[in-house]
């Protein structure tokens, strides 16, 4: 059985029956930080011998600008704990997780493989999207960005795995519903298409067919272990 448990500000779910040290998986959750809502994700994880450490996010700061520091802070802590194997260590996220998980890659080549889940990849576009068509969504949004894309071009430039692609050198993972209207799955599309242009073979993208955001199929559940294991293969074959 798998065991959770916090260390400092972590959330780790450990895999059973395994001695430490083990192959590692950095867990990055959605907007709000939610790390228990990924348990889904995380305890199958374990379940096939990958340490998942599990942060949030701290309170009052700008989105996603810190985000990718906060994760490599998190490896720098488990290295020096001696939590990971050999230095197989891998980052996945969900949604604003998914863009971290993707910008820590491109940036710390410390990671070995990503997985992104539902990520908006280019807030540029998104933003201005909805500014025409949703301007409620587009008013709370802009109060966590604190500026326009015309305002401040260089921090959406940071915060979009986009622009970064050239620096994603690692096997990228992208899994979407195409049903997901928050973070319409073009995003991973676009992302995909941009790292095959650069040549890369070790990218998959994976449409979830009638999933929302939160991979939530209408009404017949969620597609949380198709999910999952599309995950755990993906580290198995490069962290395991």
């Amino acid at each position: 059985m798998v065991h959770s448990y916090t260390v400092d500000e972590y959330l780790l779910f450990e895999p059973p029956d395994s001695p430490r040290p083990w192959p590692t998986v950095v867990l990055c959750p959605g907007r709000l930080g939610d790390r228990a809502s990924l348990a889904w994700l995380a305890e199958p994880l374990a379940a096939r011998g990958f340490l998942v450490c599990a942060i949030t996010y701290p309170p009052e700061r700008r989105y996603l600008v810190h985000d990718p520091a906060q994760v490599s802070t998190t490896a720098d802590w488990l290295l020096a704990h001696d939590y990971v194997r050999d230095a197989r260590l891998g980052v996945a996220g969900h949604s604003r997780g998914g863009a971290a998980a993707l910008l820590s890659a491109a940036h710390d080549a410390r990671f070995r493989a990503v997985a992104a889940l539902s990520p908006l990849t280019d807030n540029v576009a998104y933003m201005r999207a909805l500014r025409d068509y949703a301007p409620s969504r587009y008013a709370e949004l802009l109060a966590g960005r604190w500026a326009t894309p015309d305002e401040d071009p260089a921090y959406y430039e940071a915060i979009s795995a986009l622009r970064h692609a050239d620096r994603l050198r690692v096997p990228v993972l992208l899994v979407h519903g195409d049903m997901d209207f928050m973070n319409p799955h073009d995003h991973s599309i676009w992302l995909y298409e941009a790292l095959r242009r650069l040549g890369r073979q070790d990218v998959r993208l994976e449409l979830i067919p009638r999933a929302g955001h939160f991979f939530e199929q209408t009404y017949t559940g969620y597609a949380h272990a198709q999910v999952a294991q599309l995950v755990g293969d993906w580290f198995a074959q490069y962290l395991g």
